[in-house]
């Protein structure tokens, strides 16, 4: 399959739908119109200095931000970021020994934004963002929410103290992945939402207190693909290559803005002092309840 340079696609898009010439592209960029016409033939790749002449073009000039045609772009889906890309057959026990947050598997997102801002971290290499179709039709799957969502990230990044009292609370978050599920479905715990999870989890800020942070951050969901029966129900759409170093630039920027953004707007949370429960009294009631 043909991949798509995202920086010329989302050029494109701009120039579709503003009705810009290629002088005009040129002129916000500060370089000749031949250079944007190999940009958006895909033939060259551009550098951090002309994106920042049209971020600030569209921001001072139009009134609109360059994000906006990047993220905007792209509707809610199954997407997938890879740093490296992905050659061969998908293999779900490949990170098995990372703290994931519903264990091993493939996982896709519902947002370009999530899984390109995730590739993008890394100032080199082959990153990727590839879009799926994927249906849930013949598997086996688990939606979690709320509480049964939050235990079992704990228990996957090894928040849940391994004592007597929490035998009960592990038996059934073991069950669960015993069970054998193709897919698990929740929210995504992301960088947005660190510093609540972390405060969370050393009893800072109540249950409540988390949710809100979670709701109000509109992060999206993470399909956790389990078995190679789901895996099958893939169908590659389009792979977009993110390895532009200025569009690397630019996202990475965007992704440090909004995770200082996330930073305050958790810090505003945590300041909102409730009766909620803390994950130690959590635990605690849990213990002998049932969960899932």
């Amino acid at each position: 399959m043909e991949e798509k340079l995202l920086f010329s696609t989302f050029l494109k898009d701009i120039k579709d739908k503003e009705h810009f010439s290629n002088s005009t592209l040129a002129s916000y960029m500060n370089c000749t119109e031949s250079a944007v016409s190999l940009y958006l033939n895909k033939k060259s790749l551009v550098g951090f200095d002309k994106i920042t002449y049209l971020k600030q073009s569209l921001a001072t000039i139009e009134n609109k931000n360059i994000f906006d045609y990047v993220f905007n772009f792209f509707p809610i889906g199954f997407y997938h970021g890879s740093r490296h890309g992905i050659e061969g057959e998908i293999d779900v026990e490949r990170n098995k020994e990372k703290t994931l947050d519903f264990g091993h598997g493939f996982y896709l997102g519902t947002t370009f934004k999530q899984s390109s801002t995730f590739v993008a971290a890394e100032s080199e290499g082959k990153d990727r963002v590839y879009k799926f179709s994927f249906s849930l039709d013949g598997l086996d799957f688990l939606e979690l929410r709320d509480i049964g969502w939050v235990f079992f990230v704990a228990y996957n990044r090894k928040k849940i103290p391994d004592t007597p009292e929490n035998q009960h609370l592990i038996r059934q978050v073991r069950k669960v992945i015993n069970h054998g599920y193709d897919v698990i479905i929740g929210p995504i715990a992301d960088d947005k939402m660190a510093i609540s999870m972390d405060n969370f989890f050393n009893n800072n800020i109540s249950y409540g207190q988390l949710i809100r942070c979670l709701t109000q951050l509109d992060i999206g969901d993470q399909y956790c693909l389990k078995t190679k029966k789901a895996c099958n129900n893939l169908k590659c759409e389009a792979i977009y290559s993110c390895f532009d170093d200025g569009l690397r630039k630019l996202i990475r920027e965007y992704a440090f803005e909004s995770s200082q953004k996330a930073s305050k707007h958790a810090e505003m949370i945590n300041l909102q002092k409730d009766n909620g429960k803390k994950f130690v009294e959590l635990l605690k009631e849990y213990g002998k309840k049932r969960l899932f």
